[in-house]
């Protein structure tokens, strides 16, 4: 079992609160680093629902082309990272820019990359390795983490309440972890020790 620090530094502290116009949800870390050119490059998944208002699809005329073609415009979201003292008590807030880079209505997800290419975000979250999901497995123990109701990231306990539920052809899994508005891109976490 984690302690207590292990759990801040591990889900957490790698959430984020995804702001888009005048409504939000939330994010989650899962890449910062430098590229071969020494610029840092992060990014943040979290739902297409939270920055659809963000995309604008329209039609406009092309003079090359003769003829109206759809084009995509993207504003920018605003992220915002929480700083913390004696590890658990907020003590205030940094906003980044952020671009949507990737993105998929059907599935609900989108990617967002910071503006910011100078310094790497320190808590990422890790990723499993998709073969890994097999292990997943009713009443496995979970976290869910997210800014509902657009407050700082806070968890929430429960357990895989389902694993063969499939929507649309896309599959999903249940879970017993309170979630409430602003959860939408916020993740759960399935932490392998908690499994032994």
């Amino acid at each position: 079992m984690l302690s207590v620090e292990e759990l801040h530094n591990a889900i957490l502290y790698s959430t984020v609160r995804v702001r888009s116009g005048n409504g939000g949800g939330s994010g989650t870390v899962i890449y910062s680093r430098p590229n071969v050119a020494g610029k840092v490059e992060t990014f943040a998944i979290t739902n297409h629902h939270v920055i659809s208002s963000l995309i604008d699809i329209r039609e406009e005329w092309d003079p090359y082309l003769k003829r109206n073609v759809k084009i995509e415009v993207r504003k920018a979201a605003m992220v915002d990272m929480f700083r913390y003292s004696r590890m658990s008590y907020k003590i205030g807030e940094e906003q980044v820019e952020a671009d949507v880079v990737a993105w998929h209505k059907e599935q609900d997800v989108a990617l967002v990359k910071f503006r910011d290419d100078e310094r790497p975000y320190p808590h990422v979250a890790a990723l499993s390795p998709p073969d890994e999901s097999k292990n997943l497995h009713i009443f496995t123990p979970i976290y869910c983490v997210g800014c509902a109701l657009l407050h700082a990231p806070y968890p929430t306990a429960g357990q895989i309440s389902s694993v063969t539920d499939e929507i649309d052809n896309f599959s999903y899994q249940m879970t017993s972890a309170a979630i409430t508005f602003g959860n939408s891109g916020g993740r759960y976490f399935w932490l392998r020790q908690a499994n032994g």
